[in-house]
């Protein structure tokens, strides 16, 4: 067993006892292999509505959230447990793409609620992407405040943005479903973002 290999089980065992930084460094160093594994696991047929990069920071911030409960059995097991929560992720990406398309064409007597998927969705227009350790744990910081903000949104305003940021919806199914213009629906999306924004202390660009 090589040096790096030894540090890196260190840093697993660190990250598992609670310690923030050794888990940061750890997903940076796996942000490449996950990606990979994600990108070769999207069904062809679905890569163009699916984005790899988008799995891979709902995997990454997973694995902040349920590291307690991680048993540290070295750099294989962790790399696996990595692997199992971007499957499980992308398995939900596909059933909602699914059950989107059967739903199409008939209106949708509510979308699903503020969930943790609309909320990161909405970090990652107000406040960019990267892979950098910092901007994960700033990501799971925020997305109890901003689930509060898209929350206190007007119920047919939060409708539009939970569609568009929960769902995936493109602009003109959503107009579909709401009656209203792709025109109507941009401009309710731009006002939205612009209060989030201000609810949640980031400027406008």
């Amino acid at each position: 067993m090589g040096q790096n290999e030894i540090s890196r089980s260190q840093l697993i065992h660190r990250a598992a006892a609670g310690d923030r930084p050794s888990l940061e460094l750890l997903l940076l160093q796996f942000h490449d292999p996950v990606l990979a594994y994600i990108r070769g696991s999207i069904p062809p047929g679905l890569s163009a509505v699916i984005a790899a990069e988008d799995l891979l920071q709902e995997t990454l911030i997973a694995a902040f959230e349920g590291i307690a409960a991680l048993e540290p059995r070295g750099e294989r097991a962790f790399f696996a447990w990595l692997k199992t929560i971007a499957r499980h992720r992308l398995i939900n990406h596909i059933n909602w793409h699914r059950a989107g398309k059967r739903d199409m064409g008939r209106r949708a007597v509510a979308p699903r609620g503020v969930d943790a998927t609309t909320a990161r969705s909405i970090f990652n227009l107000i406040a960019g992407t990267g892979p950098s350790p910092s901007r994960i744990a700033m990501k799971l910081e925020s997305t109890e405040a901003i689930s509060a903000a898209i929350s206190r949104l007007e119920p047919s305003v939060r409708e539009v943005v939970i569609l568009r940021y929960g769902n995936g919806l493109s602009i003109s199914d959503i107009g579909r479903r709401v009656n209203k213009s792709a025109s109507a629906v941009k401009m309710i999306i731009h006002r939205a973002i612009k209060d989030l924004r201000l609810a949640v202390g980031v400027d406008e660009a």
